[in-house]
């Protein structure tokens, strides 16, 4: 009687636990975990000056304001989970994907060189793109940033982390 007990609050424990850091809609890993797994990340590069270049892409879905006038915010939350299942089906290793605020994703990727982050980021807008699983065409804005290229700024900064992110982001919003 008292294992069962364990093992439910044990489960209860987890799942609690799970809720904190993953988004409800798409399973991956939420916004708030994103940001201190990303610190703790840059953080750690930058101190043990290991050389390590990640490449962090954003990926903010397109026309969704639409989309959801049209359809309804049912159909926003089937698009999303639908773009979490081609992302995961283009995964080739170390990959991490998170989903921020809104219709928004992060990819990272702990080790890259430019050209094979800048293909990864074109093969999934490309995918988004050329996927029959939503219900109208879906575009993706991607932005790209590599820890190499904020590397000095990054040693100098309060929040290096944030600079990173900020870059890609930035460069997803043009």
């Amino acid at each position: 009687m008292l294992k069962e007990i364990n093992n439910r609050l044990e489960t209860s424990i987890q799942e609690s636990q799970s809720k904190l850091i993953r988004c409800d809609i798409t399973g991956l890993y939420n916004f708030s975990f994103f940001k201190n797994y990303l610190a703790s990340e840059i953080n750690s590069i930058l101190i043990d000056s290991s050389g390590q270049n990640p490449g962090l892409i954003i990926i903010s879905l397109d026309n969704i304001e639409r989309i959801e006038y049209l359809y309804g915010h049912d159909e926003v939350e089937e698009i999303q989970r639908n773009v979490v299942f081609l992302l995961e089906s283009l995964k080739t290793g170390n990959e991490i994907f998170f989903k921020l605020q809104g219709v928004v994703f992060a990819c990272y990727l702990p080790q890259t060189s430019k050209e094979a982050a800048q293909a990864f980021a074109e093969k999934i807008r490309n995918t988004i793109v050329a996927s029959e699983k939503f219900i109208e065409k879906i575009t993706a804005s991607i932005g790209l940033a590599l820890l190499s290229e904020i590397h000095a700024t990054a040693e100098h900064s309060e929040n290096p982390a944030e600079g990173f992110y900020n870059v890609a982001a930035m460069r997803a919003r043009i």
